[in-house]
């Protein structure tokens, strides 16, 4: 802006209006650069009753706390002086998720400053940034997104600890009953059991109870229910591995098989398998065996005479044979981190194969591409059930998003990896992390500063009105008092209203600085015992309902520079247009 008008020296009368817009420009952009570095921007959040001398700025920082132990302590177990240090570590991550800064090559967003790689490194103590996220989501993975029909559903596998079974790690798939049919979805831990889900389909009759197909050695072995109630040990073909029936299940439709392995006497494995809820089955690692459990509705009987056949299946509930006999297309992640499906349809596998994960729609029910059709939205693979960060992209309609920064802290050579979240938006856990030295603990947060005002404001009063008939706010009211901060607090001003599109000013008598406060939100209304561990001061009278008001507080010292700026850039477009008009016009 500014070669653009002296390249153009010595000037002209008739560039009176060009150099008056551009010095305006100027004068703006100098009053936005004193904004930036001395200006305030921060949320002050308040509850009725309560008073605040400090907001929470919009920046971002790490604040890392050493404690150090004098060795004798430590070796008793103890910790004594000296206290706790902090230190302040600015961070700027950047506008984007780190993510997305390849996908945005054709802007040089990369020239914008990020703060990564080592941030802070002096004695024996590093932290370094590995990954940010300006907004995400913490996941189970493997993750699938599933469109089937009309229908969509998310569908994830996780892995739980099961205290009765001595700890032993369960995974467990996850089921979404749709329009159409349900929709399973499990993951394969090894090639045997990819192979199994693809081999493990039922064949002829399935009995009265069911039937089990059960796979060892790339060989599969179909049990029906009823035969191995009673028979003791089954032998699995010539592989010396052999079954028994430990328990079945008609309430549920589910089975507990023991297994065997040769030679032994005692059982090496357990194998448990539902026809109702498949997405359960535990399969049986250590031996290899993999199963799977199909059921399907007995046949009415012709006639009267032979309705006493038929009295085995009255034992399983009816809610319960419907479920395991309704339509359903099960998806499994191979291990070679692929998908693959079967649709279980009127007591038979009408398709299996692979589901193409491109987006492009694969007819699961019937022939010649029939509906419904199965396309996959998203799918988000991993070796083992975990909990990953994924990167949202940005969306306007949120607000408020769950930002995250992926730290490596390193203290006397012991390092830990781990994500730690802002503490508004973040998952319980995700708050800190910590890592121990050889004679102290070094614990490391993502925080925003606090930025202390000079005064304290005090909400004594909100106020919210509702349209008629509805829940939504028409109109929303902070008042609020501004008090001194130091000894005794005493009121500076009092009753000051606060609301949409009129935002309050005040001037600190200490420190010269104006204010403004903004009303942007609010939320509640709150009975007290739900603010029972709240950290603030107590209302000074009793209120059956408490409101939570959000300001935002301005202070802008660039502001009279950006409006003077501004005045000065309609004045020279208004010059241009006179001179033009007038003075340089052809006479007649």
């Amino acid at each position: 802006v500014l070669a653009a008008a002296l390249i153009r020296f010595p000037w002209q009368r008739k560039q009176i209006g060009f150099l008056i817009v551009h010095a305006g420009i100027l004068v703006l952009l100098v009053g936005c650069w004193i904004t930036r570095e001395k200006g305030v921007a921060a949320r002050l959040t308040l509850y009725e009753g309560d008073r605040r001398s400090q907001a929470v700025g919009s920046d971002r920082q790490l604040l890392l706390t050493v404690q150090s132990f004098a060795e004798n302590d430590r070796a008793a177990g103890t910790a004594k002086a000296p206290s706790p240090h902090t230190i302040e570590i600015p961070f700027r991550p950047g506008p984007f998720n780190w993510s997305d800064y390849d996908r945005l090559g054709w802007f040089p967003w990369r020239v914008a400053r990020r703060d990564r790689g080592i941030l802070h490194d002096q004695d024996g103590i590093r932290i370094e940034v590995l990954d940010y996220c300006v907004d995400s989501r913490r996941v189970a993975v493997p993750e699938l997104k599933l469109r089937l029909g009309k229908d969509a559903a998310t569908l994830a596998v996780r892995e739980f600890r099961e205290t009765a079974m001595g700890g032993r790690p369960l995974v467990v798939g996850s089921r979404e009953p749709l329009s159409a049919a349900a929709v399973v979805f499990r993951m394969a831990l090894c090639p045997a059991e990819t192979k199994a889900f693809i081999a493990g389909l039922p064949q002829g009759s399935l009995g009265r109870l069911g039937q089990l197909v059960l796979s060892h050695g790339g060989k599969t072995y179909r049990l029906p229910v009823e035969d191995l109630q009673g028979k003791g040990l089954v032998p699995l073909g010539q592989s010396g591995v052999r079954v028994e029936l430990a328990r079945f299940d008609p309430e549920s439709l589910r089975v507990l098989l023991k297994v065997f392995a040769p030679k032994e006497d005692k059982p090496t494995g357990l194998l448990m398998l539902g026809a109702a809820d498949n997405e359960l089955d535990q399969q049986d690692q250590a031996n290899g065996v993999f199963g799977s459990y199909w059921y399907a509705l007995p046949e009415k009987p012709a006639d009267e005479d032979k309705k006493a056949d038929a009295s085995a299946p009255s034992l399983i509930p009816e809610a319960t044979a419907r479920a395991a006999a309704a339509p359903r297309l099960d998806v499994l992640q191979g291990d070679d981190l692929r998908l693959y499906y079967r649709t279980w349809f009127g007591g038979r596998v009408e398709a299996s194969g692979r589901l193409p994960t491109d987006g492009s729609a694969a007819a699961v029910f019937g022939q010649g591409g029939a509906e419904p059709t199965a396309s996959v939205v998203s799918f988000l693979p991993s070796r083992r059930p975990e909990r990953r960060v994924v990167p949202v992209p940005f969306d306007q309609e949120r607000p408020f998003g769950e930002e995250r920064v992926r730290m490596r802290l390193t203290v006397d050579g012991q390092t830990r990896e781990t994500w730690l979240a802002d503490p508004f938006t973040g998952e319980p856990g995700e708050q800190f992390t910590g890592a121990h030295g050889k004679d102290r603990v070094a614990m490391l947060r993502l925080s925003r500063p606090m930025i202390d005002l000079g005064f304290m404001v005090e909400l004594r009063d909100f106020e919210c009105r509702f349209d008629p008939g509805t829940s939504r706010a028409s109109h929303y009211e902070s008042r609020v008092d501004f008090l001194s901060a130091d000894g005794e607090p005493r009121a500076l001003e009092r009753n000051v209203s606060i609301w949409l599109n009129h935002p309050a000013r005040f001037t600190d008598p200490a420190s010269g600085r104006t204010f403004r406060f903004f009303q942007t939100g609010y939320d509640g209304p709150f009975v007290p015992e739900q603010l029972a561990d709240h950290a603030g001061d107590e209302p000074e009278t009793p209120r059956e309902r408490i409101y939570r008001s959000d300001l935002t507080v301005a202070h802008d010292p660039g502001r009279q520079w950006k409006y003077a700026g501004c005045l000065m850039i309609l004045a020279g477009i208004m010059v241009m247009y006179y001179m033009k008009a007038y003075f340089f016009r052809r006479r007649t």
